[in-house]
C-alpha cells in the first residue's frame, strides 16, 4: 500500500489488544441514554394532541434534544458532549425547537 492510500477499518473489528474501535469511540453512558433515546419516543408522553403534532414535525435532532434537556434533565453542556458537538449548537437547536413549537401552538 502507498503513503497516500488510506486504509478502512471497520469499526466492530476487533484490534490485537482486544478493544474494537466502537467501544473506543462511544462510552457506556452515552449507549445507555442513545439507547433509551430509541426506545422512548418524545411525542408519546404527551397528551395534547397539537402539542404532539408541533412535536413529531421537529427535526429528529431537536427532538432528541427536547428529550435529553426536558426528560432527561441533562444540561446543555452535557448534551453537547453526548453529541459531539458543541454547547452553543445545542442551544442553537434548542431554541429553534421552542421557536418552532411556540408558532404551532399559538
Amino acid at each position: 500500500m502507498r503513503n497516500n492510500e488510506k486504509q478502512n477499518t471497520p469499526i466492530d473489528q476487533t484490534e490485537e489488544d482486544g478493544k474494537k474501535l466502537i467501544d473506543m469511540l462511544i462510552d457506556a453512558e452515552s449507549e445507555r441514554i442513545y439507547d433509551e433515546l430509541w426506545n422512548t419516543k418524545l411525542e408519546e408522553t404527551f397528551e395534547d394532541i397539537k402539542l404532539y403534532q408541533a412535536v413529531i414535525n421537529l427535526t429528529s435532532k431537536q427532538r432528541k434534544i427536547l428529550y435529553l434537556l426536558y426528560i432527561r434533565e441533562l444540561s446543555e453542556k452535557e448534551i453537547a458532549r453526548h453529541m459531539s458537538v458543541t454547547q452553543q449548537a445545542v442551544s442553537k437547536v434548542h431554541r429553534k425547537a421552542i421557536n418552532k413549537l411556540k408558532e404551532v401552538m399559538s
